[in-house]
């Protein structure tokens, strides 16, 4: 979902993580398509995906006992936590400046996989589970749109509760912030291939950049760019896209 809302002459811009970074992972066109609630219809790879995900969340329950984190846990950074798999809502704002709106903002909301705070760090691990994932053992960095994923976990508020009241969201205390992706099996959830870094000052403006240029586009600042890539457009599933590369 992106949608951007007026108000009393204040302007919102939301989406969700996912169409943030499937717009400027991966096709920037997406952005206008999704402003009209065209989004491409699920394909098989993407169902059993999440049904990997949810046995990946029973198999934690089943074996592991969580323990609610407390306020003091979470203020003490000498304290590592750890949240269950799938249990940590997102909330990114991020104030944005137009000359007709000068107090305008963005929220960027999701779900993260695995929030964790270890020796400092604080810690996004997300799992992928591809059709094909021999096409990793080829790649030396994650994908655009799943590097852009945990970076705006990383910079987000967090909620325990899928709520957009600001009043329970909280700041996770750390010293430092990591990502970590892992590419796995969906039959067996062995994981076969791991990106994993520090967020650094290149990673943090690369962030901005990409959420700066999403909100120009969606409100008509700026024209999208085309990734130029036949094979991409393939892929799409959207149909009757004017832009689309691939062959009829």
């Amino acid at each position: 979902m992106i949608e951007v809302k007026v108000s009393h002459g204040n302007l919102s811009v939301v989406s969700t993580v996912s169409d943030f970074c499937g717009s400027m992972g991966y096709c920037e066109f997406k952005i206008p398509l999704a402003l009209k609630g065209i989004k491409p219809p699920p394909t098989k790879a993407t169902i059993e995906g999440a049904k990997a995900h949810l046995r990946q969340e029973q198999f934690e329950k089943e074996h592991f006992e969580m323990s609610p984190v407390t306020s003091e846990e979470l203020a003490d950074l000498n304290e590592d936590v750890e949240f269950a798999y799938e249990s940590i809502n997102t909330r990114l704002i991020v104030p944005l400046n137009f000359l007709k709106y000068p107090n305008a903002n963005m929220l960027i909301y999701g779900r993260a996989d695995k929030v964790y705070r270890s020796q400092g760090t604080l810690i996004v691990e997300e799992s992928k589970f591809p059709f094909n994932p021999n096409k990793y053992f080829q790649t030396f960095e994650p994908y655009p749109d799943h590097k852009l994923q945990t970076l705006l976990y990383l910079n987000s508020l967090f909620a325990g509760e899928n709520s957009l009241d600001s009043r329970t969201w909280f700041e996770i205390p750390h010293s430092q912030k990591a990502w970590i992706i892992n590419v796995k099996d969906r039959k067996t959830g062995e994981t076969i291939k791991t990106f994993k870094g520090l967020q650094t000052s290149e990673l943090e403006h690369y962030m901005k950049f990409n959420l700066q240029r999403f909100a120009q586009i969606t409100v008509g600042e700026l024209l999208p760019q085309h990734h130029g890539r036949p094979a991409k457009c393939a892929k799409c599933r959207i149909e009757n896209c004017q832009q689309n590369l691939s062959p009829k």
